[in-house]
């Protein structure tokens, strides 16, 4: 396909001025020549240099666009308090471990020996780590199935809070006695404390009860009334960082056991050297499990910010790319116009014409050609850039700053590129433009 582009391209670009110069007759042949050019030329060639400004002009306030949204991105809070933490995912797998008891074993152990490694300030293992996106279920009030509230649905054992930095601002986070046998409770974040009260008039719900799927590990599920025992400050679960802060309700592990997890080890030590000591202490639990996908949570929000700066690089490459091909087009127009004009150029500076003069004469028909490339980049770009809403964040797709700074940067590469070959104008001498004539 690449290849059939460039040679429709080639032999477009080929083809029309054969085309022309075929049904050109002889007087118009040598008037040309006297002048240098036809005007149909020149306005083509200034039509095309015109277009090549408008597509930049689009293309850099699209970029300018991006970029600024890519930056809000990177400010966003995600909640996570404790820099220094690396995921890790295990798979234990329903026949090594076919009960709901020996898969909270298995945590216990594994547990015990990551919090045993040097440099390990603390260890957890939940079903999700922030950013990786989490299951979401129906909250319900006990004894009314119609009001139902949608929430993530996150389980974690009593080291998590501690282990991502989540301060727990009211009741208290799990602890180890919160396993099967024992009442089930959970604990909710500050968006879903608003929620409740938005959905159900709660004020104050640490120790009210709510109904939640215990999600099974060999039975099926059964919804369970649950405590809410605590609350922590938010996180953002999913790894879209414009989605908004989302209501979570945390259960226990040890109260509904799965098979898919994820371990987590806060420490100063780097990913490459704790990840070694991490599958050896693995191993002594069973060195039937392997550990993978292991991440620090910067890698976990590189990879959310992905999405969002792959097209800014790659918009920002194609607009400095136009950008160039615009600036090499006036280069040509205004050169060609130098050449053309050079007997008309001899004989004002013969008659006393300054070189500002004369830069000023040469740079008009530039001026012209930018003005209307200007007017419709910034028309396109007020339509196009508004299909970019949606991937965009706490930008508006009229923001007056990145139409401006298309503006002014377009403005100034295209003067850079005229006066290069306008201020060869100024240095014209008379005498050798008229004997050339």
């Amino acid at each position: 396909v690449a290849a059939l582009c460039v040679f429709m391209v080639a032999a477009v670009v080929g083809i029309l001025p054969a085309l022309r110069l075929s049904s050109a007759s002889a007087a118009d042949a040598l008037n040309q020549s006297a002048r240098g050019s036809s005007g149909r030329d020149d306005g083509m060639r200034r039509t095309i240099v015109g277009i090549e400004v408008a597509v930049s002009i689009v293309l850099i306030c699209g970029s300018v666009l991006l970029f600024k949204s890519l930056m809000r991105l990177q400010q966003v809070d995600t909640g996570v308090r404790a820099p220094n933490v690396v995921t890790a995912s295990v798979d234990i797998g329903r026949d090594k471990y076919p009960t709901a008891a020996h898969a909270i074993a298995f945590y216990d152990r594994v547990i015990e020996e990551m919090r045993a490694i040097p440099g390990v300030e603390s260890a957890t293992i939940a079903g999700d780590v922030p950013l990786e996106g989490t299951g979401g279920e129906n909250l319900r009030m006990p004894g009314n199935a119609d009001q139902r509230l949608l929430v993530r649905f996150k389980r974690a054992d009593a080291g998590y809070f501690e282990t991502m930095g989540l301060e727990v601002i009211g009741g208290r986070g799990f602890t180890a006695g919160d396993r099967l046998g024992t009442p089930y409770v959970t604990v909710i974040n500050e968006a879903l404390v608003s929620d409740l009260k938005a959905a159900f008039g709660m004020d104050d719900p640490i120790g009210q009860i709510v109904d939640l799927p215990a999600i099974g590990f060999a039975t099926p599920t059964e919804r369970k009334s649950m405590r809410i025992i605590g609350i922590v400050k938010n996180e953002r679960v999913r790894n879209d960082l414009r989605a908004g802060i989302e209501g979570i309700a945390y259960v226990p592990i040890a109260q509904a056991p799965m098979l898919w997890t994820k371990l987590a080890v806060k420490t100063p030590v780097e990913a490459s050297v704790i990840a070694p000591a991490m599958r050896a202490a693995l191993r002594k639990v069973d060195d039937r499990v392997a550990l993978a996908e292991v991440r620090t949570v910067e890698q976990l929000r590189d990879l959310s910010l992905s999405g969002a700066r792959e097209p800014a690089w790659l918009i920002g490459i194609f607009a400095a790319l136009s950008t160039l091909l615009a600036a090499l087009g006036l280069y040509g127009v205004v050169a060609h116009v130098v050449t053309r004009q050079r007997r008309e150029i001899g004989i004002r500076m013969a008659l006393g014409a300054s070189s500002s003069s004369v830069l000023a004469m040469v740079l008009q028909h530039v001026m012209t050609t930018i003005a209307v490339g200007l007017i419709a980049g910034l028309a396109g770009a007020f339509a196009l850039t508004r299909v970019m809403q949606s991937i965009l964040f706490e930008v508006s797709p009229l923001d007056p700053f990145a139409f401006t700074t298309a503006a002014l940067a377009m403005t100034m590469v295209a003067m850079v590129a005229a006066l290069v070959p306008a201020s060869r104008a100024t240095r014209v001498d008379p005498t050798t433009a008229l004997r050339s004539e």
